[in-house]
C-alpha cells in the first residue's frame, strides 16, 4: 500500500500502519476537505455571538469560567500548546510519532474539531515528508486525551519544540528555515483540537495488537518444536477435545499446532510415547494459547472503534451550528484492553517459560544438562533462562492494571482519570519483552533437536521454520554469546518474518 486517502470516513488498522510503519503516502479526498470546511465556518459564525464556549474563548481546566477576549483567542491556542508541553522520559520511536499524526488527521477530516484545513495539511506535509516530532514517552494520564504528547507534536507546527529530520534531531525553526515554512498561527479551537485525543495511547494499542499477532504465532512455532524436541504426545491437540471446550482461539491453536507439526516423524512416531501424558505447559498449550487469541481478536475490534473515534473536546455540529462539550477524550476504552492485553502477554511469557525449563532439565527431558554438548565444563542455556525469567518478572510486573488507578488532577474538576497511555506504553513495551522470552525458547527448541540430530524428522512446517532461524542463527556446538541471537530472533519475531514458513 503505497498511499492513503483521508476521506472523512472510517480508515482502517491496516491503513495506519500502512503510513505510521511503512511510510505510504497520505491523500485527503475533496469531501473530507469540505466536512473540515464547514466545521471551521461554524465555529467563526458561533464565535461572533457573546456566547462562552469552553477552550475557544474560555480558560481550559478549573479555568474554564473565565472568559478571554477576542483579542486574545488567538494567543490562547498558542500558550495552550506550549504550558502543555511538559513530558519527559525516552523519545518516542519513529513509528508512533508517525502513528499519532496520522491518527489526529484522520479524526480532523471528521469535520467535528472546528480546525482550517492548514492544520490537516501541515501534518499530511510532515508525514509525507519523513519529519517527524520529537515527543517524550511520559507526561499523560489519559484523562483530557493525551495532552502532553500531542502538546509536543503540535508544538512542531507551530514553530516550537524539535524534529527528527534525515536522521538528525533538530530545533523546528532550523528546519522551517531550511524548507522556507512558515509557523502556523492556530486560530480559535485549533490548539485544543489538536490536544484533545487519545492518538497517544491509540498509536501504541496499534502497534502492541500488530505485535502480539506475530507473537502468537512464535509462541505456537516455539511450542511445536518444543513439543518436538521432547517426544511429545499429539493427543491434546486433537480437533474433538477442543470443539466441547467451544472457544474459538482455543480451537484455532490446536488446529495450528496439528498443522505445524503435520508430517512429524517425532510426534507420529510408531514407537510408543515416553509418558502417559506431558506437563500442561504442553498439554494446555491450546487453552493458555487460545485465550489471549480470543482476547486480541476483542482488542482489535475496540482499537479499530478507537482509530476512528472523534476524540476531541468541545466538538462541533455543524448541521445544527451547536458545539457540544463531552468526554469523549476520556481514555477508558484503551485503558482496560491494553491492561487486559498486558496480561495475556505475561501468560504467554510464563507458559513460554516453563517449557524452557523443560527442555533445560534433564531429569524430565532425557537431554543433557542445560543443553550442553559437555555438561560442567559449559553452562549451555543455563543463563539464557534466567534471562527468560527476569524479562518474566517485567511481563508479570506490567500486568498490574494501570486503570484500576485513579488521581484526580486540575483541582478536581478532572476528577476521575483512566492512565490509558501508561497501559499501552506497558503493553507496547511487553510486547518486546516477550519476544525475547518465546526466542530464548526457540533458540532451546532448536539446540535441543540439533543434540538429538533430528532435524530431518521434523514436521513439514517446523521444518521450514528450523531452516528459516538456522539460516540467520547458526547451531554452534560449545558456549558462546548468546545476547546478540537472543535480540536476533526478537527480530525475526517482530518484524513477522516467521510467516514465511506458510507461503515458502
Amino acid at each position: 500500500m503505497d498511499k492513503v486517502v483521508i476521506t472523512g470516513q472510517d480508515t482502517t488498522i491496516e491503513e495506519v500502519i500502512a503510513v505510521g510503519c511503512n511510510y505510504a503516502k497520505v491523500e485527503i479526498s475533496p469531501q473530507a476537505l469540505q466536512k473540515i470546511n464547514q466545521s471551521r465556518n461554524t465555529v467563526e459564525t458561533l464565535l461572533k455571538s457573546d456566547k462562552s464556549y469552553y477552550g475557544i474563548n474560555t480558560g481550559f481546566g478549573s479555568l474554564a469560567e473565565k472568559k478571554i477576549p477576542p483579542d486574545q483567542v488567538t494567543q490562547l491556542q498558542k500558550n495552550l500548546v506550549l504550558s502543555h508541553a511538559t513530558g519527559v522520559g525516552p523519545i518516542l520511536p519513529e513509528k508512533v510519532s508517525r502513528l499519532m499524526m496520522f491518527l489526529r488527521a484522520v479524526v480532523m477530516a471528521k469535520g467535528y474539531s472546528g480546525v482550517r484545513v492548514e492544520v490537516v495539511q501541515r501534518l499530511m506535509d510532515m508525514l509525507n515528508n519523513n519529519v517527524h516530532p520529537v515527543i517524550p514517552a511520559f507526561g499523560s494520564v489519559g484523562a483530557s486525551g493525551d495532552l502532553a504528547p500531542l502538546a509536543h507534536l503540535s508544538l512542531t507546527l507551530i514553530g516550537e519544540g524539535e524534529v527528527m529530520w534525515e536522521g538528525n534531531r533538530i530545533p523546528t525553526n532550523q528546519y522551517f528555515r531550511k524548507q522556507n515554512l512558515k509557523p502556523l498561527e492556530l486560530q480559535a479551537k485549533e490548539g485544543l483540537a489538536l490536544l484533545n485525543g487519545t492518538q497517544y495511547m491509540t498509536a501504541l494499542a496499534v502497534l502492541a495488537i500488530i505485535n502480539t499477532e506475530r507473537l502468537i504465532q512464535a509462541a505456537d512455532l516455539a511450542g511445536a518444536l518444543t513439543l518436538e524436541a521432547l517426544d511429545g504426545i499429539p493427543d491434546a491437540f486433537d480437533h474433538r477435545i477442543h470443539q466441547l471446550r467451544q472457544h474459538p482461539g482455543q480451537i484455532e491453536t490446536a488446529q495450528h499446532i496439528r498443522k505445524l507439526i503435520d508430517g512429524s516423524k517425532l510426534i507420529y512416531s510408531p514407537s510408543p510415547p515416553k509418558r502417559v501424558q506431558d506437563p500442561y505447559s504442553l498439554r494446555c498449550l491450546p487453552q493458555v494459547h487460545g485465550t489471549v487469541r480470543d482476547t486480541l481478536n476483542y482488542l482489535k475490534s475496540v482499537v479499530s472503534r478507537e482509530i476512528n473515534a472523534v476524540t476531541d473536546n468541545p466538538l462541533i455540529f455543524s448541521e445544527q451550528q451547536e458545539i457540544l462539550s463531552g468526554g469523549n477524550f476520556h481514555g477508558q476504552p484503551i485503558a482496560i484492553i491494553m491492561d487486559l492485553l498486558c496480561l495475556g502477554l505475561a501468560n504467554l511469557g510464563g507458559i513460554s517459560e516453563r517449557r524452557i525449563d523443560l527442555l533445560l532439565d534433564w531429569h524430565r527431558s532425557g537431554l543433557p544438562p542445560f543443553l550442553t554438548s559437555n555438561p560442567g565444563v559449559e553452562s549451555g542455556y543455563m543463563i539464557a533462562h534466567l534471562t527468560a525469567v527476569s524479562l518474566l518478572n517485567i511481563l508479570k510486573t506490567n500486568s498490574c492494571p494501570s486503570s484500576s488507578d485513579s488521581v484526580p488532577t486540575s483541582t478536581g474538576r478532572e476528577d476521575h482519570i483512566s492512565f490509558g497511555s501508561n497501559a499501552a506504553w506497558k503493553a507496547y513495551q511487553s510486547t518486546d519483552h516477550l519476544s525475547k522470552v518465546l526466542g530464548v525458547e526457540l533458540l532451546a527448541a532448536l539446540r535441543a533437536i540439533d543434540l538429538r540430530k533430528v532435524k530431518d524428522n521434523l514436521g513439514i512446517l517446523t521444518g521450514k521454520a528450523y531452516q528459516l532461524i538456522r539460516k540467520k542463527i547458526p547451531f554452534y556446538p560449545s558456549d558462546q554469546i548468546l545476547s546478540g541471537k537472543i535480540n536476533k530472533i526478537s527480530e525475526i519475531i517482530l518484524k513477522g518474518e516467521l510467516f514465511q514458513i506458510y507461503s515458502s
